[in-house]
């Protein structure tokens, strides 16, 4: 059980960038075990993510060129990244 919280109200483009937000007392939340078994496993997908993982693509190719270009007998990484195991 969670009691006492104090927290900042982060604002974007303002000085201060926080406020102090009043304690709040008594009973806030209280926590429970949930099951596995309501949660989806498909991955989120949304613009962000797929900006970001260009970006990592992009910096993962280069990394790979500038290997290469140093040491061109090594044997470089995967080019993709997947997660160890999934053998897809």
């Amino acid at each position: 059980m969670l009691r006492d919280v104090e927290g900042y109200l982060l604002r974007e483009n303002v000085d201060p960038d926080r406020l102090l937000l009043p304690r709040r007392e008594g009973r806030v939340l209280a926590s429970r075990t949930l099951s596995l078994a309501g949660v989806p496993d498909i991955e989120w997908q949304g613009e962000e993510r797929s900006r970001h993982l260009a970006e990592y693509a992009k910096d993962r190719m280069a990394a790979r060129a500038r290997l290469s270009a140093f040491d061109p007998a090594a044997t470089l990484p995967p080019a993709d990244c997947r997660p160890i195991g999934t053998g897809q």
